[in-house]
């Protein structure tokens, strides 16, 4: 057994040699780590993309929980039934949610596809007049 005082001088020399060997180790495998480090990158997308699209649509959400929740609270109640959270709120918000934002990409998209279609095919149709024009100024 290494006495304690010994063990405590040499401990911060191991930590520092170990560090050193698995440096030395991954710069001699670096290209094998890339490749190991780019498929766990890549199964990991979706769940990146699945983060920031939750993310994005939190507010919203919250926004329309607190409607709902004041809503509910409006209506009257008897003295048989009690006002109480209820617990079916947050799927509703979730899915409203989730409606308003098909809802936006609707109608940008029907908004700026023909626009972007139609930009394009102007772009092809004048491909040979800017083309004349560069020649020209050259």
């Amino acid at each position: 057994m290494i006495p304690k005082d010994i063990l405590k001088k040499i401990k911060p020399w191991m930590w520092l040699s170990t560090y050193i060997v698995l440096l030395l180790f991954a710069l001699v495998h670096f290209q094998d780590l890339m490749g190991v480090l780019g498929k766990v990158m890549h199964l990991l997308t979706p769940l990146f993309y699945a983060i920031g699209i939750a993310f994005v649509l939190n507010q919203p959400m919250k926004a329309i929980e607190k409607g709902l929740i004041k809503l509910i609270q409006a209506l009257p109640r008897s003295k048989k039934n009690p006002p109480q959270r209820e617990p079916k709120v947050r799927g509703i918000s979730i899915f409203l949610t989730l409606l308003l934002a098909l809802a936006v990409l609707f109608v940008l998209s029907s908004i700026i596809f023909p626009q972007l279609i139609t930009s394009i095919v102007q772009l092809f149709n004048n491909c040979v007049v800017y083309a004349g024009n560069i020649v020209e100024n050259i």
